[in-house]
């Protein structure tokens, strides 16, 4: 968790890559309260991928807002170095 009190992760989030302008980020979740956290994979400006790391059956529906699933946390890096690598091969090629 990244964001005190009230604040959201998805504004918090907002906030942090406009001071950093990072190349790329992943932002991990693992429940409903994190759906608008996994729409910053959708802003353009945010250069943000999604990934649901998947430890209960309620998780299940947000399997389509996410670039990517894991099973535990263990099994999450073999997913983002392949997002990673597919991102900038479309960066050079388009």
């Amino acid at each position: 968790e990244i964001a005190p009190g009230a604040v959201e992760k998805d504004a918090a989030i907002h906030v942090l890559e406009k001071r950093r302008g990072s190349e790329a980020m992943l932002v991990l979740g693992d429940s409903a309260n994190d759906a608008a956290m996994f729409r910053l994979r959708n802003d353009p400006n945010m250069r943000a991928m999604a990934g649901l790391v998947l430890h209960r059956d309620s998780a299940l529906k947000l399997v389509d807002e996410v670039d990517c699933v894991s099973f535990g946390m263990a099994n999450v890096s073999p997913h983002i170095r392949a997002l990673l690598a597919a991102r900038r091969h479309l960066r050079k090629t388009s």
